[in-house]
């Protein structure tokens, strides 16, 4: 943390020393910038990182047009701790935001919003979930216009909003972060991406995901009382904690038809992406704008046995996409194979607009690494395990994760939230190498204790750093349910 703190001094400080030779682009020069995160999108689903099924073309042509980061990670495994980061440029452990139940309300730290609207900006926020509206989240600041959502919306209402506000910016530079949500639970692609890589479906997946009645599941199929009763409960859930941790023992095909649904979110949204690039070009600004594809979590499908969740941090959940196109400045087709984090994007976005970067930003910028100026910083690199229960920290090839889940476990209010709490990371520590055991299945936490010791050091310095928690704001009983059956409330 330290490396990032002075790395933003230094800048600082080079900014100001030539403040009086600086004088501000006109607004036709600065460009565009648009900030797309996509929900739950881990980076080995996606035909752009090589994986076998082509589910993201219009990425694809992103990544041939800019450049693609190989090993991105999110700053935390969840929405609102991870989107804060995104836009704030700041960890978890400064901004306080530890759960998707926490608002922002940091005001000594400034939004990416608030730094680009004071520089002259039209800012505006899409979102395609409830909790991330601008009063549930606290990240209204700096925004003149915010699009909040009465419910889970889809990429297409999303991006409808996207285009018909951008057509509307002609007086001055815009800003817009647009979220969309499709990949996460419960999968439920529209046609025809609801069966573009599906092989067998799988009613019982279908009842759990409330993709079909239960009722006609129950006069269809012959069930023991017991998987008949725990069904019936599933389905008024929709999701529950119970299919994270696979207490219904599903098949391989069955986790395949689960992957199958993802992938086809995956592609619809990565299809509706490719409208707004197209409205892009048609209004004759895709050149002048700075775009930049990300996301706040992965999602495990059954690694380290866990399902349809992300309730951990190895690397299923951590690695995401990051991809920038900005044709007037990066030469395109350049794939970069270092550490960066959510952090940098603020700092990167910062940068490339000409707004001074300042010590309130621990990420890095990009923008010389990107155009080979300058190799990517060499330091640990932390996530924070939403909640309160741990985080990792990686430095090269070795990652640490440390787990403080021990006493959430102890006071559990039924076997279900223990199981799953167990589940998550029952080890007090585990240490992998990614460079031999990119899975993370062999631990060698007792094989290195001196590893342990250097990253476990490294994680409590910055640990000790850390503020209360964000306000944690009242919930009302339909928003709460809506959290939990999505995987989000822990209590």
């Amino acid at each position: 943390m330290a490396g990032r703190i002075w790395a933003a001094l230094i800048i600082a400080a080079v900014v100001g020393a030539g403040a009086v030779l600086w004088t501000r682009p006109t607004p036709a020069a600065r460009p565009n910038v648009i900030l797309i995160t996509i929900d739950t999108l881990r980076a080995d689903h996606l035909s752009a990182y090589g994986y076998a099924r082509s589910t993201s073309p219009h990425l694809e042509q992103l990544a041939r047009e800019g450049v693609l980061f190989e090993h991105a990670y999110s700053a935390a495994n969840s929405t609102n701790p991870s989107h804060v980061s995104l836009l704030t440029g700041t960890s978890v452990a400064t901004h306080g935001v530890q759960a998707n139940s926490n608002t922002f309300s940091a005001d000594d730290i400034p939004t990416l919003s608030e730094r680009l609207r004071a520089a002259g900006y039209a800012t505006a926020a899409v979102v395609s979930v409830g909790h991330l509206n601008q009063g549930p989240s606290g990240l209204g600041r700096g925004f003149d216009r915010y699009f909040d959502t009465k419910s889970e919306q889809r990429a297409e209402q999303s991006i409808a909003l996207a285009r018909d506000w951008i057509a509307g910016q002609h007086e001055q530079p815009f800003f817009l972060w647009l979220h969309l949500f499709d990949p996460h639970m419960v999968y439920s692609p529209p046609a025809p991406y609801d069966a573009q890589y599906v092989n067998e479906r799988s009613p019982r997946i279908d009842v759990i995901l409330g993709r079909q009645r239960a009722d006609w599941f129950f006069q269809t199929q012959t069930l023991a009382g017991g998987d008949r009763a725990f069904l019936q409960e599933q389905f008024a859930a929709q999701f529950a904690d119970s299919i994270g941790i696979n207490q219904l023992g599903l098949t391989e095909a069955e986790v395949e038809y689960l992957k199958a649904l993802y992938d086809g979110e995956v592609g619809y949204t990565d299809n509706q992406i490719g409208t707004l690039l197209d409205h892009l070009r048609k209004l004759g600004i895709a050149d002048n704008t700075l775009l930049v594809v990300t996301a706040d979590h992965g999602e495990a499908h059954g690694e380290h046995g866990i399902y349809c969740d992300h309730a951990t941090v190895y690397e299923e959940t951590l690695h995401v996409p990051l991809i920038v196109r900005f044709s007037a400045r990066i030469a395109g087709g350049k794939r970069i194979n270092a550490l960066v984090s959510g952090l940098d994007v603020a700092p990167t976005i910062l940068q490339y607009t000409d707004v001074p970067l300042d010590i309130t930003l621990e990420g890095h910028s990009l923008v010389r690494v990107i155009d080979g100026s300058q190799p990517p910083a060499a330091e640990p690199l932390f996530a924070a395990h939403a909640n309160a229960l741990g985080g990792m920290v990686r430095d090269g090839a070795w990652k640490l994760i440390v787990s403080t889940s021990a006493e959430r476990i102890r006071r559990a209010k039924n076997e279900v939230q223990r199981k799953r709490l167990m589940k998550w990371h029952p080890k007090p520590v585990e240490l992998y190498n990614l460079e031999s055991d990119p899975r993370e299945t062999a631990d060698l936490a007792q094989a290195h204790p001196d590893i342990v010791q250097r990253l476990r050091g490294i994680y409590d310095a910055r640990s000790r750093h850390s503020p209360s928690p964000a306000p944690t704001r009242e919930v009302d009983a339909a928003a709460r349910e809506r959290l939990k059956a999505l995987g989000y409330l822990v209590e």
